[in-house]
């Protein structure tokens, strides 16, 4: 197996891959008990009977373990990380004191293994949604014997993951900015990655803004624009953004020369649009195909193709039927975006260009080139 068979696991026509459960067993379910706090219970299953069943740290320990093993299976005994004989180190004290040995003196203790490294696993989850390697969605039951733990752990780089962090700032009926609820609950990585579940109608993103500490770096990069303001390294600053829903990422390519091209033009589309290739897969009331989008482009890359907004519109009817039906060829946060910069440019919100909102829902801007990120 290559680098390149598991990166392509979700490609449906990956020939490498044989899928099964780990250890040999025809199926291993995953319950959670409370009987003494919260704890994974795994249930090891062949023919039809459960042959083991492990609890808490059991669970963690055998996992870890088979997990290693099924990596040497399929991978060339030549690699030395995961196949080589090894010697570990590990260092206690005694406890002891006035034993003659010293007081709490440090007992070295010496372990064979196969291997350089072990597994650690964090935990059990039973659903997860992921965007990309980097983003992602887990959930398991909340914990009874904590009150602040949801089971739910959401990781997107670059974006805000805890609630509150943010606001949502929308255009109403009238075109008028104005600070939204959206993301008051539910910050907008975890609402777009639990979205994904139901992945042919993704809701729009709208633009946010999130608080960010002026760093040194940024401050001295800018200086011009921060200078005309009172703000210095370590304030607050508000940033504006939005989720992108495609990302360039996702794929493998089948070229270099293919990656340029491609995000060339996604750059240009992005610019333009505020998205990419999204304004292809809308359904009629503005929702996003997103599954169809992803599979359709990938699709796309893998027949060698450089310009995918020619393949997907061969005839440039795109936009003339999305204002047919009345949806906007600009991703939903973008128009957002450009009315607070026209705002900025007009002089009506504010001359240091910051974005600060308050709590009655006033706000200037800062006017970021990243806001994209």
């Amino acid at each position: 197996m290559t680098a390149t068979d598991l990166f392509n696991l979700y490609r449906e026509s990956n020939p490498n891959v044989r899928y099964g459960s780990l250890g040999g067993y025809d199926r291993i379910d995953l319950d959670w008990v409370d009987d003494d706090g919260d704890q994974t219970v795994l249930r090891l299953i062949k023919d039809g009977q459960v042959e083991t069943e492990l609890i808490g740290s059991d669970a963690n320990d055998w996992v870890n373990a088979v997990m290693m093993e099924h990596l040497q299976s399929i991978y060339s005994s030549n690699i030395d990380v995961l196949n080589m004989p090894f010697t570990t180190i590990s260092v206690e004290r005694d406890g002891i004191e006035g034993d003659g040995v010293g007081d709490d003196e440090p007992i070295i203790n010496y372990e064979s293994r196969i291997g350089r490294y072990t597994i650690d696993m964090k935990d059990f989850y039973h659903t997860g949604t992921f965007h990309g390697s980097a983003n992602y969605q887990l959930e398991r039951p909340p914990s009874k014997s904590d009150p602040d733990d949801t089971g739910i752990k959401t990781k997107m780089r670059s974006y805000e993951k805890k609630r509150g962090n943010q606001r949502a700032l929308v255009l109403d009926d009238g075109d008028e900015m104005c600070i939204g609820d959206r993301y008051d609950e539910e910050s907008s990585s975890g609402e777009f990655l639990r979205s994904l579940r139901e992945p042919e109608i993704i809701e729009r993103p709208d633009l946010f803004a999130r608080t960010n500490i002026l760093k040194t770096k940024e401050y001295t990069h800018k200086i011009k624009q921060f200078d005309q303001s009172d703000l210095v390294p370590g304030d607050n600053i508000v940033r504006l953004g939005f989720i992108k829903e495609w990302s360039i990422t996702q794929h493998t390519y089948q070229s270099l020369d293919q990656y340029k091209s491609i995000q060339k033009q996604f750059e240009q589309l992005r610019n333009k649009y505020g998205q990419s290739y999204e304004r292809h897969f809308l359904n009629e009331d503005g929702t996003l195909r997103y599954q169809e989008m992803v599979e359709t482009i990938d699709c796309l890359i893998q027949s060698g193709v450089t310009n995918i907004e020619r393949a997907l519109d061969k005839h440039r009817h795109c936009n003339r039927t999305l204002e047919l039906k009345g949806l906007s060829v600009n991703a939903t946060g973008y128009d957002a975006w450009k009315k607070a910069k026209k705002l900025v440019e007009d002089g009506m919100i504010a001359e240091d260009d910051v974005l600060m909102v308050d709590d009655e829902g006033e706000f200037d801007m800062y006017d970021d080139e990243d806001w994209r990120e």
